[in-house]
């Protein structure tokens, strides 16, 4: 039992990152107003919030589909995409390397890479085009097969299965590594070329 205990405070600790990351991104790519968002500090760093509350609930939706996935150990990628109506413009990725079931000293461990994570974000924000005006995004999540159907089975917010197929002339941005014995996290952008 404390295993499965362990592995839900990981998961906790993980959907808590991934939550200040998917505001950051929106705050540093400028999908919606600034006055929207409110500052804070997370990781011994300056952060953004959004206050809107049906973006909130979107990506609160979200987490929780993260968080169950974490916990089956069978989430594989987080794709953060930043999109228009016709194509997509640029996507997060987070590859899950490695999650493990020990908690000891895991926040204390983490939130150094945590806070460089934070801080490389907005340094390679100036590394990307200005986004147009009508852009938007969606999260979506790479996971073991047939793991959806469990989830959806008991939650009102279905997730569809799609396929994250690698993107034509995309250039690859790399972000930041987590490599901690509990969780390992590869991370990159791919910009993509018209």
């Amino acid at each position: 039992m404390s295993g499965q205990n362990d592995i839900s405070k990981t998961a906790d600790i993980a959907c808590e990152f991934f939550e200040v990351i998917i505001h950051n991104i929106l705050y540093v790519r400028k999908l919606y107003p600034h006055q929207i968002f409110k500052k804070t500090k997370k990781y011994g760093t300056v952060v953004y919030q959004l206050i809107h509350p049906e973006v909130r609930d979107y990506i609160t939706k979200c987490l929780k589909a993260i968080h169950f996935y974490l916990k089956s150990n069978c989430l594989k990628t987080i794709c953060i995409c930043i999109l228009t109506k016709d194509h997509i413009i640029e996507r997060y990725l987070f590859n899950l390397l490695h999650i493990q079931n020990n908690v000891e000293d895991l926040y204390i461990s983490l939130e150094q890479s945590f806070h460089d994570f934070c801080l490389k974000l907005h340094i390679n924000s100036n590394k990307l085009d200005e986004l147009p005006d009508e852009a938007t995004f969606i999260i979506n999540l790479c996971v073991s097969e047939y793991n959806s159907v469990e989830f959806n089975e008991n939650n009102d917010f279905a997730w569809i299965q799609v396929n994250l197929k690698e993107l034509p002339k995309a250039e690859v941005v790399p972000m930041y590594s987590i490599d901690t014995s509990t969780l390992k996290i590869q991370s990159y952008i791919e910009k993509i070329q018209n």
